[in-house]
């Protein structure tokens, strides 16, 4: 499998580290600024660990274009809600292929924004669970 995280904060660093130890190949998609930090990878500390895991994206992206040259399966947004406003979504949906969209922001209004740019049969919705 395939993945593109949408962004490598906290949510996307955590969700990446443990699709690539299930065995995914996980890209980061990212603002040019923050390209050099997300190559360098990303020391998680878990609970109970012996040492941070490390998370290195296989391929950091910082355009649309970059993402439409790529297959993905799985598109990951993790952002916050206030974070999918603007222009830059409909970009990135237009360039996702048939690649299903993961959206877990807790928004109630989130999925007004998603339906519009993506299939429902290729929209995953739901919410980031704590413990």
């Amino acid at each position: 499998m395939r993945a593109l995280m949408v962004g490598a904060g906290a949510v996307g660093q955590v969700y990446g580290v443990h699709l690539q130890r299930g065995g995914a190949t996980v890209d980061v998609y990212v603002r040019e600024r923050y390209a050099a930090e997300a190559r360098a990878g990303f020391a998680l500390q878990p609970p109970r660990a012996n040492g941070p895991r490390i998370f290195r994206p296989d391929a950091v992206l910082c355009s649309p274009d970059a993402i439409a040259a790529q297959t993905f399966d799985q598109v990951w947004l993790c952002m916050s809600s206030t974070g999918l406003r603007g222009a830059w979504l409909g970009e990135v949906a237009a360039a996702l292929g048939q690649a299903t969209l993961v959206s877990l922001q807790p928004g109630l209004r989130d999925r007004e924004l998603l339906d519009p740019l993506v299939p429902p049969e290729r929209l995953v919705i739901g919410l980031i669970a704590f413990s």
